[in-house]
């Protein structure tokens, strides 16, 4: 008898604690991009230069591979025009690079568009061949 009223007294308070916690998820509210909400605005001289930088050619950079996928073009050239590779950081690339993966339709990270401008953005970071162009220091 004893097991019996173990196990219903468990089964019990099981059932009270879980009625206890909420699993219903939170909304999800997406960040803003006021111009005056992100992070400072990068000059159009060093966006330029940036640009000019990885495609002058450098193998490192790997822009021509980048040239043969129309959307990863598009993908590049949305990420220059914000400045996204003049940030040091990957988390704030990403974060300044949200409108270009919705423009061109990035949801994953295998996408052929994202995976073809790895290149660019290892060669924009501040330790590599076009780092003290595009992020300065």
């Amino acid at each position: 008898m004893r097991p019996v009223l173990a196990l219903v007294v468990a089964v019990a308070c099981t059932a009270r604690l879980a009625a206890c916690v909420d699993t219903t998820p939170l909304p999800y509210h997406a960040p803003s991009r006021d111009a005056d909400a992100g992070g400072p605005t990068i000059d159009a001289s060093i966006r330029s230069a940036c640009r000019a930088c990885v495609l002058s050619g450098d193998p490192t950079c790997e822009y021509s591979a980048c040239t043969a996928d129309e959307r990863c073009v598009a993908f590049s050239d949305c990420l220059f025009e914000l400045g996204c590779f003049s940030h040091p950081e990957l988390q704030d690339r990403i974060a300044c690079g949200q409108p270009c993966f919705e423009q061109v339709g990035i949801q994953t990270n295998d996408d052929p568009a994202l995976v073809l401008t790895l290149p660019i953005n290892g060669c924009t970071s501040p330790s590599n061949v076009c780092g003290e162009v595009c992020v300065g220091q």
